[in-house]
């Protein structure tokens, strides 16, 4: 059963935030490279047990899974961040501050 989390960070702790979330995948990363190492020697041996590489093969795709999730997750966060972040900046300007900009393109072109 799987329940989603919440909380709440300053957006200075965004990059240190997601930081720790994505090293928290070290050790599941590291499953799946011994998982694969050890089906990659189970197959070169000399009586394949077929069973432990269906085994092998099965955690691998579920810490798979766990990666693939936690960076879907992390990724929303950032993009999230960036809507913050381009949303803030735009307030920084007035609609004044544009209101006398050309088009691009015009900048030869004279009334005559």
């Amino acid at each position: 059963m799987r329940v989603k989390l919440s909380y709440t960070a300053d957006v200075e702790e965004i990059y240190s935030e997601a930081t720790l979330l994505l090293g928290s995948l070290k050790e599941t990363i590291q499953g799946v490279v011994n998982n694969y190492n050890n089906v990659l020697q189970e197959l070169q041996g000399t009586q394949p047990n077929l069973l432990k590489i269906q085994k092998n093969i099965s955690e691998t795709r579920q810490l798979l899974e766990k990666v693939d999730r936690r960076s879907g997750e992390v990724g929303d966060i950032l993009s999230g961040y960036q809507e913050y972040a381009l949303r803030d900046r735009e307030d920084l300007f007035s609609e004044e501050d544009f209101s006398e900009t050309k088009p691009l393109g015009d900048e030869g072109e004279k009334d005559d």
